[in-house]
């Protein structure tokens, strides 16, 4: 399957670039690329990058030199892959990419995914369904995948809006404003949550991030642990709380807490949106003179 020997053949050589082979979904996939090959005659010839995104270059590299005849890609980073799709590019072979989308979508030939968003919502509708009293919830995140966004964004849209959301949209001119979706979740269900979002802000972890002039916000903090390095913060979150006009959702990598970095981006970008200007000087000062990641050159 992947002794890195090249054989003479008579059908198809397809290649299958996976981030990380321990995750039960990318298996599914493998065992059904494998079933669909032989149907074909053709072989598989399988690459497990183990979430190192320069091993997975380097594998590209040795696929174009078994001379696969396509390849079916799930990016480690989806920036770092561009490299590899390079190669690929130039060997003037086909790459479908799957789940995770690369960010040079030029460099592939087609994309399978996933409506993350969509996801997302059909995941609150079912909890509020299961839970209508409330209760603890965990989130198991990876910030480094871009379904991740997605995801909550749906979740949260579905609940900020009580039971609808709207096609997203550029501006408030865009015909998209009509596109409104209803969730089957039922109307008692949505205050409980709401309730629990918008004492986050006023006694919990985001209680200093607080919108100004009395403007009402809710929101949930994350910190995600990072194996490979410092953990990710997260924030989402929507005001005004009871006429909801903005939600968002921040993830600042390796920055450590979500209450510490996350939720203050999200808290000036509900309050601009909202009112026009950033009034709390000290903090926009702090957020943008802050440099997190050492790779970054600080030019002032």
């Amino acid at each position: 399957e992947d002794d890195g020997e090249e054989t003479e053949r008579d059908g198809y050589l397809f290649g299958y670039s996976i981030s990380n082979l321990e995750d039960p979904y990318y298996q599914a996939v493998k065992k059904s690329l494998e079933v669909e090959s032989r149907k074909k005659d053709a072989e598989l010839l399988v690459k497990d990058a183990q979430s190192d995104a320069e091993l997975q270059n380097q594998q590209i590299q040795e696929m174009i030199d078994a001379k696969v005849d396509a390849v079916f890609l799930i990016p480690v980073d989806s920036e770092k892959i561009t490299e590899g799709l390079e190669l690929l590019e130039e060997a003037n072979i086909p790459v479908i990419n799957l789940d995770m989308k690369v960010k040079e979508s030029t460099l592939i030939d087609a994309y399978v995914g996933s409506d993350n968003k969509n996801a997302g919502l059909l995941c609150g509708e079912d909890l509020l369904i299961q839970c209508p009293d409330g209760g603890k919830v965990l989130i198991m995140e990876n910030s480094a995948l871009s379904s991740m966004n997605e995801r909550i964004t749906g979740f949260e849209r579905a609940i900020a809006n009580e039971g609808f959301f709207i096609t997203p949209h550029l501006c408030k001119s865009d015909t998209f404003l009509t596109h409104r979706h209803e969730t089957a979740v039922e109307q008692r269900y949505f205050p409980i949550v709401k309730q629990g979002m918008a004492r986050v802000m006023t006694n919990g972890t985001g209680r200093h991030y607080a919108l100004p002039d009395s403007i009402t916000s809710a929101g949930k903090t994350g910190t995600v642990q990072n194996s490979r390095g410092r953990d990710h913060a997260i924030f989402i979150g929507f005001a005004p709380v009871d006429n909801p006009k903005i939600a968002v959702a921040v993830v600042v990598e390796n920055a450590g807490f979500g209450a510490t970095w996350a939720a203050p981006i999200a808290s000036m970008m509900m309050e601009q949106y909202l009112t026009g200007e950033v009034t709390r000087k000290d903090l926009r000062q702090r957020i943008s003179s802050t440099v997190l990641n050492p790779n970054v050159i600080n030019r002032k």
